[in-house]
């Protein structure tokens, strides 16, 4: 642990992974937990980061919202939680959003919030549909290019070949007038 800061310490870039992952993902789930330290600088400094490049692609998520107590409670960790994102000019966005989860079969009866795990679904669904098109759309763009350029060394070797053919029989026909030419002259 560094003493400084009160970080974890690992064998390799946290922070360079985590931009490189986000660089190449889809979606970017950011979650804060009400329990534990969600707003600790290090995560904020990446979010932040993530954001300059991959804005469109982070969403937000209020995780264990079950555990945050009464809906009270909830609200203050999540005015918390958005106090210190506007404190960050990159993360201060309007028309913020924030939708409390929580893992159903863990909470039992005791959960007292609306479990917005649905929308987290919905999210990964339409990255899932929207990636799959685009696939989709250069994978045909692909096979039509594949098609054209087949077509094209058709037409080249067919044309290649009549060219041969012709130059095979011109050489037939050159090779029978030599023969039959020595062959005449030979005979007289």
């Amino acid at each position: 642990i560094n003493a400084e800061y009160g970080e974890m310490q690992y064998p390799f870039d946290v922070e360079s992974s985590i931009e490189w992952m986000g660089k190449k993902c889809d979606l970017i789930f950011v979650f804060f937990d009400p329990i534990g330290q969600a707003l600790c600088k290090r995560t904020l400094n990446i979010v932040e980061r993530l954001n300059e490049y991959a804005g469109d692609k982070i969403k937000f998520y209020l995780s264990k919202a079950d555990t945050a107590g009464s809906e009270t409670d909830r609200q203050k960790v999540l005015m918390q939680i958005v106090q210190e994102l506007c404190k960050r000019p990159g993360l201060n966005k309007t028309g913020f959003d924030m939708p409390t989860i929580y893992v159903p079969t863990l909470a039992g009866d005791k959960a007292k919030c609306v479990n917005q795990i649905e929308e987290v679904c919905k999210d990964i669904d339409k990255s899932i549909a929207h990636t799959l098109q685009s696939i989709l759309n250069t994978l045909d763009k692909d096979a039509n290019t594949i098609v054209e350029r087949i077509d094209q060394e058709m037409e080249t070797d067919q044309a290649n070949g009549r060219h041969n053919m012709k130059a095979h029989s011109w050489w037939l026909l050159f090779t029978t007038l030599a023969v039959g030419l020595l062959l005449s002259i030979i005979t007289q």
